[in-house]
């Protein structure tokens, strides 16, 4: 687990966002902006780093501490850190909240009411898909008034702008309106 997190931490920018990946990914076949530091990517990163701090937990680690910012190899030096508060467990979690907070601060466009695909040089390309502001939602990027915007944008089946899902991505916008509670609001692009 930390070998496959340290080659996320290879990508990572000056922020802790995963920017311009040396290889080619797929997220799904629909055209959203990839480029730069991409909000999709960076939205399953967390999930990630959420999902790797519960095996850490439930694996106790205590014995072997998170590494520093700059050593994610398993030979690092140890940190001397107290184990309770800042256990391997601890700091991802942490890690994944500056995530969320960068995500949430850097991709909002206020005017548009949703989340953008991508930045480049530090600014959107503005470009807007469901498959971002989908995962805001599922992985728990946006505020209440920012989820409000984005829960009237996919059940209002989207405007021209904004990059649709194809079917295979369907399941983040429909957990993203089940997770706001918005579920009862579906249209029949939503459920056949």
């Amino acid at each position: 687990l930390r070998v496959i997190l340290g080659r996320f931490r290879e990508m990572e920018n000056s922020q802790g966002l995963l920017e311009a990946p040396p290889y080619a990914y797929w997220i799904d076949w629909a055209n959203i902006d990839r480029r730069g530091v991409s909000f999709v990517l960076n939205a399953f990163y967390l999930l990630a780093l959420r999902d790797a701090a519960t095996v850490a937990r439930s694996l106790d680690e205590k014995p072997r501490p998170y590494p520093p910012p700059d050593a994610w190899f398993l030979d690092a030096a140890p940190v001397t850190r107290s184990l309770d508060e800042n256990s391997w467990a601890a700091a991802l979690i942490e890690k994944a909240g500056n995530v969320r907070e960068r995500l949430r601060q850097q991709f909002w466009d206020p005017q548009r009411g949703l989340f953008g695909d991508a930045e480049v040089n530090g600014k959107l390309t503005g470009r807007f898909s469901e498959h971002a502001n989908s995962m805001a939602l599922v992985a728990g990027i946006a505020t209440k008034a920012q989820a409000a915007s984005i829960a009237r944008e996919l059940i209002a089946d989207g405007s021209d702008d904004v990059v649709k899902v194809s079917p295979l991505f369907m399941y983040f916008v429909t957990e993203g309106l089940f997770r706001d509670r918005k579920s009862t609001r579906l249209n029949s692009r939503h459920i056949p």
